[in-house]
């Protein structure tokens, strides 16, 4: 890992804009970037919305890259 730690995720899939508006569904904050999702935590944020986000993304999405989460996500 390079670069400072963040609050903030950035997946990459191809499907960004579908998976964005299914996070914003369930009040997850979250923006498509081209072949990217990207949401982030912060301290108003609770268990219920990591539980929330972890079940959307569980919905076995088709993500691409190299990166921890994207193994987590196969």
């Amino acid at each position: 890992m390079s670069g400072p730690l963040s609050q903030i995720v950035v997946l990459r899939t191809d499907h960004a804009d579908r998976l964005s508006a299914r996070l914003r569904e369930q009040g997850v904050r979250a923006t498509a970037l081209g072949d990217r999702v990207r949401f982030g935590f912060h301290y108003f944020n609770n268990e219920d919305d990591v539980r929330t986000t972890l079940s959307i993304l569980a919905e076995r999405q088709p993500f691409r890259g190299r990166g921890r989460a994207a193994r987590l996500m196969t």
